[in-house]
């Protein structure tokens, strides 16, 4: 879930907010579905995700919402959590999985995630 905070409350040793929930805006349906087959590609070429969770992934990859698989495969290959926020925040699925398919491009390029 992505949500704008609307209220914080003053400093404490826990954060408490008032949160509005964000929904996702889909994007293009064409670009979402070559998408999958690019990511499909990227996982099968690059190693970034082994053994198991390999697998599991690529099915999800393959069968779930794009917004859930974008975000699952995003988590479970960078490890960086400025990174992963910044690739993740955008509510527009379509921007989402282009920031995630250009990351991974440069990280399958460049030999680290």
């Amino acid at each position: 879930m992505r949500a704008k905070i609307i209220q914080e409350a003053e400093a404490r040793e826990y954060r408490r907010v008032l949160l509005e929930p964000l929904d996702n805006i889909p994007g293009d349906a064409d670009f979402l579905g070559h998408s999958r087959e690019r990511l499909v590609a990227l996982v099968n070429r690059t190693g970034l995700v082994e053994g198991e969770e390999r697998g599991t992934i690529l099915t999800r990859v393959k069968e779930d919402p794009m917004e859930r698989v974008v975000d699952e495969l995003a988590a479970a290959v960078i490890k960086d959590p400025e990174t992963l926020e910044f690739l993740l925040e955008e509510v527009c699925v379509e921007a989402r999985v282009r920031r995630v398919i250009d990351y991974l491009e440069t990280f399958q390029a460049a030999g680290s995630a």
